[in-house]
């Protein structure tokens, strides 16, 4: 068995946002926006040991803060090394919590964060589809392999003994 600590979550999606906003953002999920409990739903799960033996999921308030302080701290891993690695990132705190948008829904977090059991979670916005710049960015082959080089040395930074040196 891994130790929930060692084990890790990412989700990379791109953005699409006003066309003056550029850039990364990697989105950890607030202990305050996470479930408590919740019942996986689908029939092909029904057939496993696993759910027949657990069918309800529970995050408990410590868990849920452990999990937001280390992947606060892994995504802030991953801005640095953005950065440090001459990827775009959002100038605007690009490290969230939860997201706002015009939905009437108020702060909300992604539901792949909200509902994940690794301590460690992050949802990382590459770029912003709506931006010019960015969208050459993604489809270029030669960025996006700077930008996952970049993503790896990010987490592999969460989880050295020594931060990486320049």
């Amino acid at each position: 068995d891994v130790p929930r600590s060692k084990v890790v979550f990412v989700s990379i999606h791109a953005d699409s946002l006003h066309p003056s906003v550029r850039g990364a953002m990697v989105y950890v999920a607030a202990r305050s926006l996470r479930v408590r409990s919740f019942r996986a739903g689908q029939r092909a799960l029904k057939g496993h040991e696993e759910y027949r033996d657990h069918p309800t999921v529970r995050i408990d308030s410590d868990f849920a803060a452990r999990s937001e302080a280390s992947s606060r701290y892994m995504a802030g891993r991953i801005v640095e090394s953005l950065v440090r690695n001459d990827i775009a990132v959002h100038p605007n705190k690009p490290v969230r919590d939860r997201i706002f948008r015009s939905r009437g829904k108020g702060a909300w977090a992604p539901a792949v964060l909200k509902y994940s059991l690794a301590q460690n979670a992050v949802l990382v916005e590459c770029a912003n589809l709506a931006n010019a710049e960015d969208r050459a960015n993604v489809v270029d082959a030669e960025w996006r392999q700077q930008f996952s080089l970049a993503l790896v040395e990010g987490l592999v930074d969460s989880f050295s003994p020594t931060k990486h040196a320049d």
